[in-house]
This record gives structure tokens, C-alpha cells and sequence, in this order.
């Protein structure tokens, strides 16, 4: 979702400079940053703001150690028609990175096999200031809150149908060998 401002000068061959002052961010959305290895946290977060023309306040956000093999893996292996498959959930752990550390320098000790990742996401330090908000911006949050949920749903149901899907299967299976044995007595 984003919500722009600005819009077109006066003097047509020189159009203003558009400012987002809202947005949402698909997930999974990759931005590469040059930076150096004395770049600290903070100003990686402003980088990227800037990169993504995002005009909000860079406190807002925190920048996360993403770590995949570090978190739990939930797997639901199920057959469906004589085709045995699984599917993988794998959780990742989250480490807020301190504003005043160099993510290269972090990303240098992580070695060339790693499965970590930095992440930006808004500050979950819990000292966000509402009254700081324009209402749009607010109605945007909620509509943001609103497509995670959506998305949450469905994952769940997903999981929850394949999980019904594999039970149902093995119950027929069981089912039709009892059946079959009950026919040969």
C-alpha cells in the first residue's frame, strides 16, 4: 500500500520529486545496499528508507539478524492420491541488531554457509508513539494488520487441510487393509 505526495511542478519539464509517506512492502522484497564496513545499523536503516523513497522517520524501524537454522522446523508429511509428499515450515530466529553496530561486520563473521539474512521491520521495542501518526498512515497500518492476518489465515488453514488431508488418507488406507482382511477370513 502506498499513499504519495507531491505530484507535478508548475513548470512541467522539471516534475517534483514524489515522497511516499505510507507504503507497504511485499514480503520477501530484496533491496542490495552499497555500504562500508563502518556503516553502523542506523544509518543502514536511513539508506534504506532513502532507497525505497520512503520519507518516515528511520526510529521507527530496526533492522533484525534473520537466522533460519537457528529456529524451529515444523514438517506435515501426508499422501494424497498414492503420492507421498510433506510440507516444511521452518521458523526463523529474529536478533535486533543495536543501531550503533556495523551489519558488515556482523555479515563478515557469519562465514560463506549461512542461512542468515538482515531483515527491516518496524521497531518492536514497543515505544512507538501513535500520537506521532497521520490518520492516513493509521487507516494504512490497519490495512496492513489486515492483509498479515489474511495471509496468517491462510497459512494456517493450509497447513490444517494437509494435516486433515494426511489423517483422512491413512484412515482410508487402515480402512481397506481391514476390509481386505476381513474378506480373506
Amino acid at each position: 500500500m502506498v499513499n504519495q505526495t507531491g505530484g507535478e511542478s508548475s513548470n512541467d519539464s522539471q516534475p517534483r520529486r514524489r515522497t511516499l509517506t505510507s507504503f507497504y512492502l511485499p514480503r520477501n522484497c530484496v533491496k542490495t545496499l552499497h555500504i562500508t564496513s563502518d556503516t553502523t545499523t542506523h544509518e543502514m536503516i536511513v539508506s534504506l528508507l532513502n532507497k525505497f523513497h520512503i520519507a518516515d522517520n528511520p526510529r521507527k524501524f530496526a533492522l533484525y539478524e534473520r537466522d533460519l537454522n537457528a529456529g524451529s522446523t515444523l514438517q506435515s508429511k501426508y499422501t494424497s492420491g498414492g503420492n507421498k509428499s510433506s510440507i516444511l515450515f521452518v521458523l526463523a530466529k529474529l536478533r535486533r541488531v543495536p543501531d550503533d553496530v556495523c551489519p558488515l561486520q556482523i555479515t563478515l563473521l557469519w562465514g560463506a554457509e549461512t542461512n542468515k539474512r538482515f531483515v527491516l521491520q518496524e521497531n518492536e521495542t514497543g515505544d512507538i508513539v501513535w500520537d506521532s501518526f497521520e490518520i492516513p498512515e493509521l487507516c494504512n497500518f490497519l490495512a496492513i494488520l489486515e492483509i498479515e492476518e489474511q495471509q496468517y489465515i491462510s497459512k494456517i488453514r493450509n497447513y490444517y487441510k494437509q494435516y486433515q488431508r494426511c489423517l483422512e488418507e491413512e484412515i482410508r488406507r487402515r480402512t481397506m487393509t481391514e476390509c481386505s482382511k476381513a474378506a480373506v477370513i
